[in-house]
């Protein structure tokens, strides 16, 4: 993946996915030791070992690739915690540490911290609900530990301890969670403004195309409710559309497309033919007053002393 790829996520995820990893090889190496001590059985410390080891590997792949695959990691992480975790579950429920259940209530949290999608949180949810269903009714029917005195101590310290880590993973999603939402929500806006800036753009240039090609301008009485009709779009939309892209409102724009047709007129000649009435009237204005304030405003000068200058100037004076 190029560096030129990857979009680095806000400091607070990262921070978060961080202390996230480093919590649960704390927690991992914690429960996977005590454990041992109370079993007395080396395949704990080579589960517990390949567990911490598995979280450090992908640590150091998240932060190469600037979290952007820590996101991607979730799916195939949560089913290796469910999995992977099952007979340990096993083992330290029929130890009496109870609260390790709440490892299984805990991982929907991650789910929705980086996803913030309810649909897949709740399948994470109901997975999670029918593997505590499945861990005890399996410990109902096999008891995998025989004859074995475990430390009441023990016990209870792994009740407190993964108590006490699940109160820290609660407080992690609680401190950070409010802060990456946001950040989501506010990626999310740009979006939706980048795309609505595109379609507002293209509707804009869809007016252009329009009056350059069918010249509704020189229609009188022509409104901004009639284009709209014709272009299959709200009024509201429109003038949006032209006041963003064309800095001014459908009037303005209208204004300018008729004093265009009148000026090529005039350029033409064609006032030595047609009245300046004619003229104004084929424009699309229907008032003298309005076509000559607005003809003096963009050209600084009446349409008659316009004409006069043309005139002069093919003359050549």
């Amino acid at each position: 993946m190029g560096k030129s790829s990857v979009r680095q996520v806000d400091k607070s995820t990262g921070l978060a996915i961080v202390i996230y990893y480093c919590l649960m090889m704390v927690a991992i190496g914690v429960v996977g030791i005590t454990t041992y001590l109370a079993l007395r059985m080396d395949w704990i410390i080579w589960y517990t070992s390949a567990y911490v080891l598995l979280h450090i590997a992908w640590i150091v792949i998240i932060l190469s690739f600037n979290y952007e695959t820590e996101k991607y990691f979730i799916p195939h992480y949560y089913i290796f915690m469910v999995t992977y975790s099952f007979p340990v579950t096993l083992f330290l429920w029929q130890m009496e540490v109870y609260t390790i259940l709440l490892l299984y209530m805990l991982l929907p949290l991650m789910i929705l911290f980086r996803y913030h999608n309810l649909k897949n949180t709740i399948y994470a949810g109901i997975s999670s609900v029918a593997i505590i269903a499945a861990i005890v009714i399996i410990s109902a029917k096999i008891q995998l530990l025989h004859n074995i005195d475990v430390n009441k101590n023990i016990v209870s310290f792994l009740n407190i301890f993964i108590m006490f880590a699940a109160m820290a993973f609660i407080i992690l999603f609680l401190s950070f969670y409010s802060k990456i939402l946001k950040q989501t929500n506010n990626e999310n806006e740009e979006k939706k403004q980048k795309t609505n800036d595109a379609q507002l753009k293209e509707l804009y240039n869809n007016v252009i195309n329009y009056f350059e090609k069918k010249q509704p301008y020189l229609q009188q009485n022509y409104r901004l409710a009639i284009l709209a009709a014709e272009l299959n779009t709200n009024v509201k939309y429109l003038s949006e559309a032209i006041n963003t892209y064309y800095g001014g409102t459908f009037e303005n724009l209208l204004n300018k497309y008729r004093l265009e047709f009148v000026k090529k007129m005039l350029d033409d000649r064609l006032a030595e033919k047609y009245t300046m009435e004619y003229i104004y009237t084929m424009a699309g204005y229907s008032s003298r007053a309005t076509f000559y304030e607005n003809f003096r405003k963009t050209f600084k000068m009446s349409p008659l002393d316009y004409q006069e200058m043309e005139k002069l100037k093919n003359i050549g004076v």
